[in-house]
């Protein structure tokens, strides 16, 4: 008894400090708890939720199967172990243990919402607006499930009921910032697909002015001088030679967001030949550590100027081995992150066996379907319509630098002629990806690839035009972006 009650006690204090954000004391508490008493479930339970909420779903995966094991009838356990692997990218098992849940607890909204964006990563838009809808049953103001559902369906004037639900909602949320800027988006598309464009916009712009974003353009402008500098040609030729072998090859796909790289991904990755590594962000890693890697004392771009080719060739090599351990059954891997513009000098040098697909698309469209997504995280920029057109100007410049230097390694695939002559321009990616031609790349569509960013809804059919020149639906509305854009604007 006196050490349920000291456990207790410790609990309480844990999930105080849990609840205040001070994750570093939570955690010592709840394995101080569990080096007590292995078999506490709540402790399992508490610290397999603290590694989730710090996206750790490897450390939360074990602790949750050893909790439900104690006690396999706790819906909240089940729910948890799927939302662990669905952040850990396993979206089957994420299923299995949502259903798992919903067998126990059918009513279970969280659930029924967590299984449907799951099913939504799959493509499977039927079941995951079902479950959708049954979050909203039986949870008549759940923010997130409307918003879910307004991404994945396709709204029509007989959805007015579910529409006025919305606005209503608005007003009960005025003090849910996050809830605000999803109800106010997921009326941006929902006016969108009714082609209201006003209504649209005004709610797509109230989203973003909500979103408060903060983006510093002179500091950003100042970062790409760097890279410029840094990554000179004469800087590059003098490291293009370096004998650096690896057994596999990465296609880097980048561009601006919303360009069609998540498109042009699933062509290649639907080949037989190529293996998708997703949004892997191991580039993005390579960049924070590459200081340390190199024993520099400058920071990244300036860092560079410090490798030798004893230490680039020590680093790739490194990596190669690295990614050689990864389960990756085939010798060409793609690796889609469009951010990684910013780092295909890097990239280049490490993995010179490599090639860089780039995604264009009309810069408008481009831009405002950027302005048009409640992105996760990062591109602050696209919360405003003049820092848009801000960045489109430094990404297009940075990719004329590298372009000067890389060219005969930089393929650039653009939408509107992949949309309209779908064939050619497939076949014309796939050899300079220095593939054998194969006929499933023209069905991307029916792969069963994990998608997991903003596009996963259009990737999940074939090729469309509806989304070409769309920017002309708004033309009265974004001005700013127009007129802030390096762009010819004779047609216009």
């Amino acid at each position: 008894m006196m050490q349920d009650a000291s456990n207790a006690n410790l609990l309480n204090t844990a999930i105080i400090a849990h609840k205040s954000g001070d994750y570093f004391q939570a955690e010592a508490i709840y394995r101080e708890i569990l080096d007590n008493d292995p078999e506490c479930v709540q402790a399992l339970h508490s610290l397999a939720s603290l590694s989730l909420t710090l996206e750790q779903p490897s450390i939360a995966i074990p602790l949750l199967k050893k909790a439900i094991a104690l006690d396999g009838n706790n819906p909240n356990l089940l729910y948890n172990l799927g939302l662990a692997y669905q952040q850990y990218k396993d979206i089957e098992s994420a299923i299995y243990y949502y259903k798992l849940a919903l067998a126990l607890k059918p009513d279970f909204s969280l659930a029924h919402n967590n299984i449907g964006v799951a099913y939504q990563h799959l493509g499977r838009l039927d079941h995951a607006n079902a479950h959708l809808e049954k979050a909203l049953e039986y949870s008549p103001e759940y923010v997130d499930a409307y918003y879910n559902f307004s991404q994945s369906h396709k709204f029509s004037f007989k959805d007015q009921p579910t529409i006025k639900k919305i606005e209503s909602l608005i007003n009960l949320n005025r003090d849910n910032i996050d809830g605000a800027i999803k109800l106010n988006f997921s009326l941006g598309k929902i006016y969108g697909d009714l082609k209201i464009s006003e209504q649209s916009f005004h709610y797509y712009q109230q989203g973003n002015r909500l979103k408060n974003a903060k983006f510093n353009t002179s500091q950003f402008k100042q970062y790409i001088n760097n890279i410029i500098h840094n990554y000179s040609k004469a800087f590059v030729e003098s490291h293009r030679n370096i004998p650096i072998s690896a057994q596999r090859r990465f296609i880097f796909v980048i561009g601006m967001p919303r360009s069609g790289t998540t498109l042009i991904e699933q062509i290649l990755a639907s080949h037989s030949n190529v293996q998708s590594a997703g949004e892997s962000g191991f580039v993005g890693d390579i960049v924070d550590d590459l200081s340390n890697l190199i024993q520099s004392e400058k920071t990244y771009p300036a860092c560079i100027q410090d490798i030798t080719s004893d230490k680039l060739l020590h680093v790739s090599s490194s990596l190669n081995t690295q990614i050689d351990n990864l389960p990756y059954s085939c010798n060409v891997i793609t690796d889609k992150s469009p951010i990684n513009f910013l780092h295909i000098g890097l990239m280049m040098l490490l993995f010179p066996k490599s090639i860089v697909v780039q995604t264009s698309r009309n810069p408008i469209d481009t831009c405002l379907s950027c302005y048009f997504q409640n992105f996760e995280r990062q591109h602050q920029y696209s919360y405003d319509l003049k820092n848009l057109a801000f960045f489109y100007n430094q990404y297009s410049h940075l990719m004329s630098h590298w372009k000067s230097i890389f060219q005969d390694r930089i393929y650039e695939v653009f939408y509107e002629n992949l949309v309209k002559n779908q064939k050619e321009e497939t076949q014309k990616l796939i050899e300079a990806c220095h593939l054998e031609w194969d006929e499933k790349c023209l069905h991307f569509y029916e792969s069963d690839t994990v998608v997991s960013s903003a596009s996963k809804w259009q990737i999940r059919r074939p090729i469309y035009q509806s989304s070409v020149n769309k920017w002309k639906q708004y033309k009265s509305y974004i001005g700013e972006l127009i007129d802030n854009l390096d762009i010819d604007k004779s047609d216009i």
